[in-house]
């Protein structure tokens, strides 16, 4: 895998990559370290950027970008490269399916495991005049 394989995977196959993911890639990829942080990643990415009317940097500035934060970091191009394209590998891995923690009844907890709780808990009454006196009461509101 190329880093211009990476820099689409990040992109969706855009031909622009906006900061935040910029951002995101690098801090997923482990690029941060003591001496380079996102707010300085920033920085670089507007200084290349060029324009303030641009959303986003192309493959070449991020090239250029890529380079001054290695740089900065004390690390070499090469390194943050295999670091980005580790982590466009595990982009779109397939994630574990959701419904296993609905058909698997032995991962229950709870009252779940019990049977669950009951729509028609009446407690023998089947009509809210069953468990309400509406008989005639005093001024005190006690019964007659």
């Amino acid at each position: 895998m190329s880093l211009l394989s990476a820099f689409k995977k990040f992109t969706n196959d855009r031909s622009t990559m906006e900061v935040k993911i910029f951002i995101g890639a690098l801090t997923d990829s482990g690029v941060f370290n003591g001496r380079v942080n996102p707010s300085q990643a920033e920085y670089i990415f507007d200084k290349v950027k060029n324009s303030a009317n641009l959303r986003g940097i192309n493959y070449q500035q991020f090239e250029t970008c890529l380079s001054q934060i290695a740089a900065q970091g004390g690390m070499t191009r090469q390194q943050i490269e295999g670091m980005l394209i580790e982590q466009s590998k595990k982009l779109g891995a397939k994630e574990g399916d959701p419904s296993r923690f609905f058909y698997d009844k032995s991962s229950y907890t709870g009252v779940h495991t019990k049977g669950g709780p009951s729509t028609i808990d009446n407690n023998g009454y089947s009509h809210l005049s069953q468990l309400c006196d509406r008989s005639g009461a005093n001024v005190r509101g006690v019964n007659k």
